[in-house]
């Protein structure tokens, strides 16, 4: 919530990407207690956040593009002019997704989703009022178990592929990571600290460069995403950003397959 009022009030990244982290968190966690916790009010939540975070998604995806893949990369006095043309072009996308995602977040709908986020701690009594239903009394290390060896087991399958993954499958590893992490630092009180800060250590190094594939993938993508503009150095700028991430995604993506390997080796500390 409050990221949601930096999104509205404040042009600063870390508002959108932050905000998107806290609703896949929690999502991911609304998940994980389904076992013991569920009803059709918080499934309905969860898809309301991921309705929003997809909005704002686009956003820190332009953020990225700007900032980070055509923003800090050393660029050849050659193509100075094609570049400037380039990060105004980008800075003026930016702008006009981020008046989308505030008008999509000054919306009634997303008011009375706020409103739902403030009282998510009482939403138990809202979701068995009336109802013989009851929260299970399963014992927390079940529910935290099933739901580790559940996350665990999605980025394995994809995993066991990793020499032959698309693009796509990429990308959907590096979302499978990324749950993986979230649910077991949630419930990383339950396990042997030491254990837990190696595991997630190793995941976040994995996960890092999965988020430079991910930006490179960006970059592959900024001829459908840029201008229409013809002139011969905006295309060359283009075609620039994207052969240097190019060249530099098939290291990391060595470095990747690596670190797999070495997630596969590590102790799982719920097993």
């Amino acid at each position: 919530l409050h990221n949601w009022s930096v999104v509205l009030h404040d042009s600063d990244p870390e508002g959108p990407h932050q905000l998107r982290v806290g609703m896949r968190f929690l999502r991911t966690l609304l998940r994980a207690f389904r076992p013991a916790i569920d009803g059709n009010e918080l499934r309905q939540l969860e898809r309301d956040l991921r309705d929003v975070a997809r909005t704002v998604g686009e956003l820190r995806d332009l953020d990225v593009l700007s900032l980070e893949v055509v923003g800090k990369l050393d660029r050849p006095q050659a193509l100075a002019d094609g570049f400037k043309e380039l990060v105004e072009d980008l800075a003026a996308q930016r702008e006009r997704q981020r008046a989308t995602v505030r008008e999509v977040l000054r919306s009634p709908r997303m008011q009375t989703l706020q409103i739902r986020l403030a009282l998510l701690p009482n939403q138990l009594d809202w979701e068995y009022v009336g109802s013989d239903k009851r929260p299970s009394k399963r014992k927390v290390e079940t529910v935290a178990r099933k739901a580790l060896d559940k996350s665990w087991r999605h980025a394995r399958l994809l995993g066991k592929r990793i020499d032959m993954l698309s693009i796509e499958e990429r990308h959907e590893l590096r979302k499978k990571l990324k749950s993986l992490r979230y649910t077991i630092e949630a419930f990383s009180p339950l396990y042997k600290q030491g254990k837990c800060r190696r595991f997630i250590r190793d995941l976040k190094r994995l996960q890092d460069i999965f988020g430079y594939l991910n930006d490179a993938t960006l970059a592959g993508r900024l001829h459908d995403r840029a201008g229409n503009s013809e002139a011969h150095s905006f295309q060359q700028a283009i075609g620039y950003v994207v052969g240097y991430h190019a060249a530099n995604s098939a290291v990391a993506w060595r470095d990747a397959k690596r670190r797999w390997a070495k997630l596969l080796a590590d102790d799982r500390p719920w097993t």
